[in-house]
């Protein structure tokens, strides 16, 4: 079961770093937001953008007797779920931790740590940074795919109060006995005028709040392990060309034809005319690719 204390915070050098410093002096599961970060963390130690507009945060599960199977592609399953749920906006994944919306252009991505003290899952996504200032071309926002369906007829992404106070209802009745109100505690203090007041224009709040319920929902639902994966691969979007290099190993180019039980990448390569099937278990691997 998660019980979260949740802490905002205003500029941060990321959620990650000081994530990992509270952890050492706290004994209950936290979420650690903040309004911007100087130095937000991708990976494999890459720089990822975070001004303000974002959702930027980091969920730390306190090491204990629990166990509990985090894979960044897991967290992007569960999350795309319920962006579905609350915005009604269709994601992919682009093994094995980044979101991608329908026009191939990134919305967010996810980092797992852990250490002797806890798991820390940061979850950064592109909320309505392009609203206060420029983005790059190969991204995109949650406020981005709101005007793109407005201005092409398309269904609107959901973002009534209504919807937002239904599914906080739902999620407090599936995962939350009468003893432990600590779930739907959470959802209620994210209704602050700290959010409110750093944003641009009214709407927004409203598109932020949503955003991040979407967010902590698919926590509860990792935790809780509401899905099998099954269908993960149907939400999987990856360039037509990938070339890779497994340790010790040459360089390679192949295709994705899908995931193993791990839910690791299986790239296939032609070789002496058969196909044969190479298993990545790290992005790192991956060093170039063709869309």
């Amino acid at each position: 079961m998660l019980e979260l204390e949740y802490e905002l915070l205003n500029e941060v050098t990321s959620t990650m770093d000081v994530a990992k410093d509270y952890a050492k002096r706290r004994s209950k599961d936290f979420l650690l937001q903040a309004l911007s970060q100087s130095r937000g963390k991708g990976q494999h130690s890459r720089k990822f953008s975070s001004g303000l507009g974002g959702f930027y945060g980091t969920f730390t599960i306190i090491k204990d007797s629990r166990v509990i199977n985090l894979r960044p592609i897991m967290v992007a399953y569960c999350l795309i779920k319920q962006m579905k749920e609350f915005l009604g906006v269709d994601l992919f994944i682009k093994w094995p931790n980044d979101l991608y919306a329908f026009n191939k252009k990134k919305l967010g991505g996810i980092l797992i740590e852990q250490d002797e003290h806890s798991w820390r899952i940061g979850i950064g996504i592109n909320t309505l940074n392009d609203a206060i200032g420029p983005i790059s071309d190969q991204a995109t926002s949650i406020d981005e795919l709101a005007n793109f369906f407005h201005n092409n007829n398309l269904a609107p992404l959901v973002m009534g109060k209504g919807i937002i106070t239904q599914r906080c209802d739902e999620i407090a009745i599936t995962y939350q006995s009468e003893e432990n109100l600590a779930h739907r505690n959470i959802y209620e203090e994210l209704n602050i005028d700290k959010i409110r007041e750093s944003l641009p224009y009214p709407l927004s709040s409203m598109v932020f709040q949503t955003t991040s319920h979407a967010v902590i929902a698919s926590i509860f639902d990792l935790v809780n392990s509401r899905y099998s994966y099954a269908d993960l691969p149907d939400y999987l979007i990856w360039p037509s060309l990938i070339t890779f290099q497994q340790p010790g190993k040459e360089i390679k180019t192949g295709k994705m034809v899908g995931l193993d039980s791990e839910l690791n990448l299986l790239l296939a390569t032609t070789e002496d005319g058969a196909s044969v099937l190479h298993t990545i278990v790290s992005s790192g691997m991956i060093i170039d690719s063709t869309w």
